[in-house]
C-alpha cells in the first residue's frame, strides 16, 4: 500500500496545536469512511500530521516528525 497525502488548507484564528487535534480527528474519519464504504485498507501516522502556519513572516510547523528540523 502505497501513501496517498491528502493537503487541506484551513483559513482561521485557531491555536495550531488545537487544529493539529481537529487534523488527526478528521484524518481518523477519513480512514473509517475508506475502510466502512469502500472495503479497503487504510491507514494514517498521527506522526506525520503537521499543521504549517506563519506568524510575524516566518514559518511554523507543529507535529510531523518528518518536520521536526523546522522546529
Amino acid at each position: 500500500m502505497e501513501p496517498q497525502i491528502v493537503t487541506i488548507v484551513v483559513h482561521s484564528d485557531i491555536d495550531p496545536s488545537e487544529l493539529l487535534e481537529l487534523a488527526n480527528e478528521a484524518a481518523e474519519q477519513l480512514v473509517s469512511s475508506i475502510q466502512g464504504y469502500h472495503d479497503a485498507d487504510a491507514f494514517f501516522h498521527e506522526e506525520e500530521t503537521s499543521v504549517e502556519y506563519k506568524n510575524n513572516g516566518s514559518d511554523f510547523v507543529v507535529g510531523g516528525q518528518q518536520h521536526e528540523h523546522l522546529r
